[in-house]
């Protein structure tokens, strides 16, 4: 995510291959304007050796994440989406147009189980988010044209 690309990558694929370089530290070289500081943190976190990388408050402590001396505010996320929060647009597309059983649909999404059920529920819904947000902010432009005689 830092860099656009794969740390690892092998030509042509081979999962073994594709893990050996894991195991060897074999990265694909780093793009050139990236700080020492950022490298050293990606190295870190891609160590192989679990026992030698860093736990999530390590890493959230990495001097890199806080350059500018400032810790990391923490933000949560809730895991869980609640029933009362089951956007039922979304529910009643994947019911009626791709054929999900509507409770089959309603306890994936609240048991939070990964899978392509899920998925596709999460991605359905931000689509419909930034379809709302653009019709708001097309209502909200056109609301102000109009006190503004345009």
């Amino acid at each position: 995510m830092l860099t656009g690309t794969l740390p690892f990558t092998v030509e042509p694929f081979s999962l073994r291959a594709l893990y050996q370089k894991m195991i060897d530290k074999e990265m694909n070289p780093y793009p050139t304007q990236l700080s020492t500081a950022a490298v050293n943190f990606l190295k870190i976190l891609l160590e192989p050796d679990p026992t030698k990388r860093p736990n999530i408050q390590q890493a959230l402590a990495n001097r890199w994440l806080s350059e500018n001396g400032k810790a990391l505010n923490n933000v949560t996320y809730p895991n869980r989406i609640h029933l009362q929060d089951i956007s039922q647009s979304v529910l009643l597309y994947m019911t009626e147009k791709l054929g999900y059983k509507n409770s089959d649909v309603i306890n994936t999404i609240l048991s939070n189980r990964a899978c392509h059920m899920l998925a596709i529920y999460v991605l359905l819904n931000k689509k419909l988010e930034r379809f709302t947000a653009g019709i708001k902010k097309t209502e909200a432009s056109d609301n102000m044209c109009s006190n503004q005689l345009c």
